[in-house]
């Protein structure tokens, strides 16, 4: 039974190190005391160490090694550019072309892909932005499944 106990034990306490890189946890000050320490004890102690020093407010204020610039961060920036600029982008991807839409394209990561990323939301208006009032997250959402069913831009748009 205290087998069983330990073991379960350890699971628990380690089941987050199964997320961890292969240079420990991403950030926090467990990543900064156990840097460069190799093996499941070291990940252990960092992953110990910032559930210690509070690493949700580390990522929160972007210190001890965190950095907020990932996906999530992306998104919420591609919804606020449509948020922002929803009329003059709806004009630009029913002409398939223009600023706002090319300014969308870079922030999709369709660098380079500007031509077929405006053609892409002309060709598809009326399936990106659906009847009704256009609401940013449904756009973001048919934007990024039109991306996906397009081979050039699948394969070149990083952020999609």
């Amino acid at each position: 039974m205290k087998k069983v106990l330990l073991l379960l034990v350890f699971c628990v306490a380690s089941s987050p190190l199964a997320f961890a890189g292969a240079d420990g946890p991403g950030c926090g000050v467990g990543r900064m005391v156990w840097k460069g320490e190799k093996g499941l004890p070291a990940h252990l102690m960092a992953y110990t160490t910032n559930g210690t020093f509070s690493q949700p407010s580390a990522i929160t204020t972007e210190t001890s090694e965190c950095d907020t610039s990932g996906t999530v961060m992306l998104e919420l920036e591609q919804k606020q550019f449509i948020h922002i600029n929803m009329d003059n982008l709806s004009k630009d991807m029913a002409m398939g072309g223009g600023q706002y839409v090319e300014t969308l394209a870079s922030l999709m990561g369709c660098e380079g892909l500007n031509r077929q990323f405006a053609q892409m939301t002309q060709e598809k208006f009326e399936q990106l932005t659906g009847e009704g009032p256009m609401e940013e997250t449904s756009l973001l959402i048919n934007l990024k499944q039109a991306i996906s069913e397009k081979p050039v831009l699948s394969a070149g748009c990083r952020a999609a």
